[in-house]
């Protein structure tokens, strides 16, 4: 799938629907691409999200993705009493694959509360968006030599059956 640009049109199309305003043909079109994907994730009964960190945060293309769907009355809104999401799903999956660890004691002194970017990230959007119940499975440790990797591989392997059988 093509990720459409967020810029241009798309962003005129947006600002044009936030003043109430009809978005021009060229308007209109780069907001079918948006709307068209964000409809999947609206629509859909359930999220699997599988995320790997890079530099502490997610990767630029799902950054990409979050950015140019997460629009309000695609998949969300907002009013004068707050915001309020509207996705479908009521539950998400999300596994998460990290090369260090990040949890108490963590080897390289990396606890999450200062270092992890990817978790809050996703978890934040995810309520935004009207998903409140998420299930986690972290894959931790898989940048630390082939046995470390296997482990924790082989871990959040055990967990995703456990989670499956009741998701």
């Amino acid at each position: 799938m093509r990720l459409p640009e967020f810029d241009g049109d798309a962003m005129e199309a947006k600002y044009a629907a936030l003043r109430g305003e009809q978005h021009t043909p060229a308007q209109a079109a780069a907001w079918e691409d948006i709307s068209a994907i964000a409809q999947r994730v609206r629509g859909a009964d359930k999220l699997l999200l599988a995320v790997p960190m890079w530099n502490f945060g997610i990767p630029y293309k799902l950054k990409h993705l979050i950015d140019a769907i997460s629009q309000k009355d695609l998949l969300f809104t907002f009013d004068a009493s707050g915001f309020g999401g509207l996705v479908a799903a009521k539950k998400a999956a999300v596994i998460y694959a990290r090369g260090i660890d990040y949890g108490p004691g963590a080897t390289f002194g990396t606890p999450a509360a200062q270092w992890d970017q990817q978790k809050p990230y996703i978890d934040l959007w995810l309520r935004f968006i009207g998903v409140h119940d998420v299930f986690t499975i972290v894959a931790e440790k898989t940048l630390m030599g082939a046995e470390a990797s296997e482990a924790a591989v082989e871990a959040a392997r055990a967990e995703a059956v456990e989670l499956a059988a009741h998701f």
